[in-house]
């Protein structure tokens, strides 16, 4: 943090709140909220305006697709869609509250 000047006044440890490797993450284009994938396929939803930092929990939680881990993510450039990449062959568009829109085929 210091080496690259990034300012920083609070912080929180999320490293209790997982229970696998996060392999990707994705902000919001307005920085209103931000989502993690995990190794075990889970999909964790965060907004700043009900962020509590001594109880870090997601708004929304979901299993992707069960047994493939979540590869990559981004946000859509309004902001109110998601596109989830696992490591099957079908990747996921969700809205920005974490409901699945489409799947796509192969």
């Amino acid at each position: 943090v210091e080496k690259y000047r990034i300012p920083m006044t609070d912080h929180t440890n999320m490293s209790f709140m997982e229970t696998s490797h996060i392999s990707s993450a994705a902000m919001d284009p307005t920085g209103a909220r931000f989502a993690i994938g995990s190794m075990d396929s889970s999909l964790k939803l965060y907004d700043f305006a009900g962020y509590n930092p001594n109880d870090p929990n997601p708004f929304q939680n979901i299993i992707v697709e069960d047994g493939y881990p979540i590869r990559s993510m981004a946000y859509s450039s309004s902001g109110d869609r998601l596109l989830i990449a696992t490591g099957s062959t079908q990747p996921y568009l969700v809205d920005r509250d974490g409901q699945e829109l489409l799947k796509f085929v192969r």
